[in-house]
């Protein structure tokens, strides 16, 4: 009669066999989307702190946070006037 740990072991083998390609390309696939989002949110924080470090050096200097379809943008204001966005808008191309 098997021990229970024998018994354990091969089903975790008989498993592993199965099962462990379909694990293996799922997290090889995986890797990349999560990647990107750790990207993602990676450069919102920078943007951030470039636009509060933008607002610091001038005179009367905020930041106001806007979206941009899903994407945030911080506007750099002096006084009333906005003089910079973090991240730059998309150039436009003109027709």
């Amino acid at each position: 009669m098997p021990s229970p740990k024998s018994k354990a072991v091969s089903n975790i083998v008989k498993l592993g066999v199965r099962y462990g390609p379909l694990a293996y390309e799922a997290i090889k696939q995986g890797q990349g989307p999560a990647r990107e989002l750790a990207n993602k949110q990676f450069k919102r924080v920078n943007h951030r702190m470039h636009a509060l470090e933008h607002a610091h050096q001038l005179v009367d200097g905020s930041v106001m946070t806007v979206f941009d379809g899903d994407e945030k943008r911080f506007i750099v204001f002096t006084g009333d006037k906005p003089v910079a966005s973090h991240p730059p808008p998309p150039s436009r191309s003109r027709c």
